[in-house]
């Protein structure tokens, strides 16, 4: 007997894991996201520092 389709179950099963790799995809995008805003963050403190000794003439050795 052939079968033309998918069963309930095996079209649960797949959905099951659709859903669970979407969860972790959206998971490792919060955590890539905030890594770069703490990257920005860090830059942004490095630029300033630059420019503050820039303004004052402090060399540091």
């Amino acid at each position: 007997m052939k079968r033309k389709g998918f069963t309930l179950v095996e079209f649960l099963i797949v959905i099951a894991i659709i859903g669970t790799l979407t969860a972790l995809m959206t998971l490792s995008s919060t955590n890539a996201t905030a890594s770069a805003e703490a990257a920005k963050v860090v830059s942004a403190l490095l630029q300033l520092r630059r420019r503050l000794l820039c303004i004052t003439g402090i060399t540091l050795t």
